[in-house]
């Protein structure tokens, strides 16, 4: 695991579950949009686009700088 996904560890999972559970639920299209929480002053963790919100796991969540660069991400898509 990536030092930036320790250090959020937490905030990603409640993302998971999160997009899970909207997917779950049908309360968004099966892959539009995503979901993002700012972390710290200049970072935010996002969720992909295109995938399945009810399939999208630990390592589909990245992190990006408030320019919109990407800091770190697990699954290089």
């Amino acid at each position: 695991m990536h030092e930036l996904q320790q250090q959020y560890e937490v905030e990603i999972n409640e993302m998971v579950k999160a997009g899970n559970r909207v997917g779950d639920k049908g309360y968004v299209t099966s892959h539009g949009g995503n979901l993002s929480c700012r972390v710290g002053e200049n970072l935010v963790l996002i969720t992909p686009t295109k995938v399945p919100k009810d399939s999208i796991g630990f390592d589909d969540v990245v992190i990006v700088n408030m320019a919109g660069e990407t800091v770190f991400a697990a699954n290089d898509r």
